[in-house]
């Protein structure tokens, strides 16, 4: 977040374009949004207290504004402190401490402790069906081979770097390809390099791992895989 030239403020998502209405904002026109839908469909539940916050998942968030208040925001630092579970629901008390302050408030009770488990239930079975979308095999199909390309882009990227430097670390979760690198740089470095050497943080991966490079053809497998 930053301020333009202008004096307004601005929202970065990732490598999106700047925005100027930042996720308090939607997050509170959403909730009006769900907050009018269930309304419509169950008016019973219109008086059951609802409320936005912005979590910030990856970012230690300090800002003020008027746009917000500070109990409003629960950023990295909360989240790694508590369950995500005590913190909407500490949110959810200062909420109703905050609607039963201001003047249109009073048709919250004193001590109420809306939504209650059975409310909850209700709305979420509610809402889940639009929440929650069918993908057909083809649709799943192709977000798979769109993830295969991108990650063989990458994959080609981190070669091309290991080509210009040959002592170079990758790091990234499980499933992202850090073997195949491995397997697939030593099966480019030929036999004139001499013989690759694989260290495994487990037996299970040693093995998988000398499956997948049998085409290496060393003289004793046992000998340059070794689980650490």
């Amino acid at each position: 977040m930053q301020n333009n030239p202008a004096g307004r403020r601005l929202w970065y998502l990732g490598h999106s374009p700047a925005e100027a209405r930042g996720p308090f904002k939607q997050a509170a026109e959403a909730m009006h949004s769900l907050r009018e839908r269930l309304s419509r469909a169950r008016p019973y539940l219109s008086r059951v207290p609802l409320w936005s916050c912005a979590a910030f998942t990856h970012l230690v968030f300090r800002e003020k504004s008027v746009e917000w208040h500070p109990w409003q925001m629960i950023d990295s630092v909360a989240i790694r402190s508590a369950p995500m579970s005590r913190l909407l629901g500490d949110m959810m008390n200062r909420a109703r401490l905050h609607i039963q302050a201001t003047p249109h408030g009073a048709w919250l009770a004193p001590g109420s402790k809306e939504p209650y488990r059975e409310q909850c239930e209700e709305i979420a079975e509610f809402l889940r069906p639009y929440f929650e979308c069918f993908q057909d095999y083809k649709t799943v199909s192709a977000d798979i081979g769109a993830e295969l390309r991108q990650f063989t882009a990458e994959q080609i990227a981190c070669l091309d770097a290991l080509e210009a430097n040959p002592r170079i670390m990758f790091n990234g979760p499980a499933g992202t390809g850090k073997t195949v690198l491995a397997i697939e740089s030593a099966r480019r470095a030929g036999p004139e390099e001499g013989m690759p050497f694989f260290s495994a943080l487990t037996g299970f991966l040693g093995k998988a791992s000398r499956r997948n490079a049998r085409f290496l053809e060393p003289a004793s497998p046992q000998e340059h895989f070794i689980p650490t």
